[in-house]
């Protein structure tokens, strides 16, 4: 598969990706802890989100003003464990997918794999 090309950029601590293909912004903030994220997001992004019980990272639908515009970002925290960045990539593309029409059920899953690894291929890319 040639890769579709992206736009990524950090804003202080947020590793900002955009997707071209779902016209999708992702902010990733990959932290130790939930505390530590939760202040990024407020000096950075100048929101204040709730504590959720003690886990390893979280997916949260915000939306933002962008060049002036209201739009919907996928706001994840993870912290530093593979399996977690993995895990909250799926619940972010499941619901940029959903948000764009498209239902994946068993016999079309191929749209929530392809984004999935795009997303995180992304992530990684140094």
């Amino acid at each position: 598969m040639k890769w579709c090309p992206y736009i990524k950029k950090k804003i202080g601590k947020i590793i900002h990706i955009f997707d071209p293909s779902l016209f999708q912004n992702y902010f990733i903030i990959v932290t130790s802890s939930q505390k530590e994220f939760l202040k990024i997001v407020k000096k950075e992004l100048n929101l204040d989100l709730e504590y959720d019980e003690p886990c390893d990272g979280h997916f949260y639908y915000i939306k933002s003003k962008i060049k002036g515009e209201i739009t919907p970002i996928a706001l994840l925290w993870c912290k530093n464990k593979i399996a977690t960045i993995v895990h909250e990539c799926c619940h972010a593309v499941w619901w940029s997918l959903c948000r764009k029409g498209f239902k994946i059920t068993q016999d079309n899953d191929e749209p929530l794999t392809y984004h999935l690894e795009f997303l995180i291929k992304a992530i990684f890319d140094k």
